[in-house]
């Protein structure tokens, strides 16, 4: 097929690329339409979410390094009652019961989807909570009648409906199920996720990410300019049909060899650098929003900002810690029937504030406003994820041998410390 009447120039067109396609899915129009469908869990809105979580590279780092930095640490089951103490412990250690991979999931169910559930697994007695599993956010809602979410008289939902793949639906009441949240409104019992906020940002950041991974492959692999003919040999259609052919077959290993009036060329193409500053504004939004540093900022490394890092993931774990407490031990406590309802405290994630917050302590004791009792001791061995000292008799008395064999270490206990009150007593005696 050679050139029509009046036509110069002919192009081959090329298929899209399998990441445009997938790109292009995710479209304003969709997400629009999403977002504004009734209901709380629309299993389309959380696909989406998950697709964006997916396909981002870096919100699936932000994201995974959120999940690793809070939890990380290690944590440390507190209570007055030793045994209720024990028995939490002993059973969030106890691997089989799924405690660990729940502190490696809560927090990124929690970014991804805007909350995160779980089911506690009781024996057929109910004494026993044998496991947590995880719920897959996507197949789960309130249970509703006539649309409605079912509530007690305090507003509370009195049950979950879990639809399993082959459609059958499983009720699981609220003493059954944990239920986790970061960000949240009055009117959104089921969270906010981040990613729904920064879902423009993201789109055209993976719009501009394809734009130049196949501008520097065009750069590559730059089209082809094929010029056929001169005023003495003008192109025939067998010839142009022939020269059309070889190009769709071309490879790396093609060579030609042309007469003088047929002559080859590559098209001159930009380049794609000025684009990396529109790369790091739409990273920076992503990077802010997620409570990351900007990436000229990380990169320069300023303590400020990562201290402010630092108090986030704090308030994450003070968060986290609460829900937990509320959701998974005051259950636990209920099943074993506990004296009282343990805290867990995460170690702190601050790599940059423990050495001044170690500094800090140590002029609070040697000032003698920070005593060295147990109580206190245990507080801040939970801080530091350290094993915490049982407040016994012979314990207390260890510590009042050790105070008066080292001078220096005041206050270990009551009595020592009613002991040095009176020798400082009887030294003012003297002396008046």
């Amino acid at each position: 097929m050679g050139f029509r009447p009046g036509e110069a120039t002919r192009r081959v067109e090329t298929k899209p690329s399998e990441a445009r396609r997938l790109v292009r899915s995710l479209s304003v129009e969709t997400v629009s339409e999403v977002l504004s469908k009734r209901g709380e869990t629309p299993k389309a809105r959380l696909r989406l979410l998950e697709q964006i979580y997916r396909m981002d590279g870096l919100v699936f780092g932000l994201i995974n390094k959120y999940a690793r930095d809070v939890v990380s640490g290690g944590y440390t089951i507190i209570a007055d009652d030793e045994e209720s103490r024990t028995t939490v412990e002993n059973w969030c250690r106890d691997r089989k019961r799924g405690f660990g991979k729940f502190l490696r999931t809560v927090i990124r169910d929690c970014l991804i989807y805007g909350f995160a559930i779980y089911e506690l697994v009781p024996n057929r007695a109910n004494t026993e909570v044998l496991k947590i599993l995880r719920i897959d956010p996507k197949s789960i809602d309130y249970k509703r009648e006539g649309g409605e979410i079912v509530q007690d008289e305090y507003g509370y939902p009195l049950a979950f409906v879990q639809t399993t793949q082959k459609g059958r639906q499983i009720e699981l009441p609220r003493e059954r199920v944990a239920f986790f949240s970061l960000f949240s409104l009055e009117e959104g019992r089921m969270g906010i996720s981040p990613l729904e906020v920064l879902y423009k940002p993201i789109l055209y950041k993976l719009n501009m990410e394809e734009a130049v991974g196949e501008s520097v492959w065009r750069i590559g692999f730059p089209p082809i300019i094929l010029k056929v003919g001169d005023e003495k040999h003008p192109p025939s259609e067998e010839l142009v049909t022939k020269l059309e052919g070889d190009l769709r077959n071309l490879t790396s290993k093609s060579a030609f060899i042309f007469p003088y009036w047929i002559n080859m060329e590559a098209m001159e193409l930009g380049r794609p650098e000025r684009v990396e500053t529109y790369l790091n504004y739409f990273s920076n939004i992503i990077r802010e929003c997620l409570g990351f540093p900007r990436i000229e900022t990380e990169e320069r490394g300023r303590d400020t900002t990562l201290i402010d890092y630092e108090r986030t993931i704090k308030a994450l774990q003070t968060e986290l810690a609460e829900q937990i407490e509320e959701q998974i031990f005051e259950k636990l406590a209920a099943v074993y029937q506990l004296k009282e309802t343990p805290r867990i405290s995460f170690v702190e994630y601050s790599p940059t504030t423990r050495l001044s917050t170690a500094r800090r302590l140590g002029i609070l004791t040697r000032a003698g406003l920070l005593t060295r009792d147990i109580k206190t001791e245990n507080v801040l061995r939970a801080m530091e994820g350290l094993p915490l000292i049982e407040d016994t008799p012979e314990e207390r008395e260890r510590r009042d041998r050790l105070a008066k064999s080292h001078p220096t270490m005041r206050f270990f206990s009551e009595d020592a410390e009613e002991e040095e009150e009176e020798e400082e007593e009887e030294d003012r005696n003297e002396k008046d």
